[in-house]
């Protein structure tokens, strides 16, 4: 299995109906679906995972033909370099 973000730009509209949509649609390949802010072309993030570039391109054309959708792009992990999980569960519970 691989995952990657699909990085959804939502024009109008609420995105947790959109959310809840891509949930619901892709329950077995979504990991989590969250709202941002910060870059105004950048709305909503769903990590998921796809067994091949078959699977990863139908979620994507399907996340496209929603309604207030306008944009989507996705990007995969290619190699993780550094993870920091001990320095963190430090900081946490010290």
């Amino acid at each position: 299995m691989r995952s990657a973000d699909v990085i959804v730009h939502v024009s109008k509209g609420d995105c947790e109906e959109i959310v809840q949509e891509i949930a619901n649609q892709y329950r077995k390949n979504v990991l989590e679906v969250s709202i941002r802010i910060g870059n105004p072309s950048v709305n909503l993030i769903a990590t998921v995972v796809f067994k091949d570039s078959d699977e990863i391109f139908n979620i994507i054309q399907h996340i496209r033909r929603m309604k207030h959708v306008e944009d989507v792009e996705w990007s995969e992990i290619v190699k993780t370099v550094v993870k920091n999980d001990s320095g963190i569960i430090e900081t946490l519970f010290p």
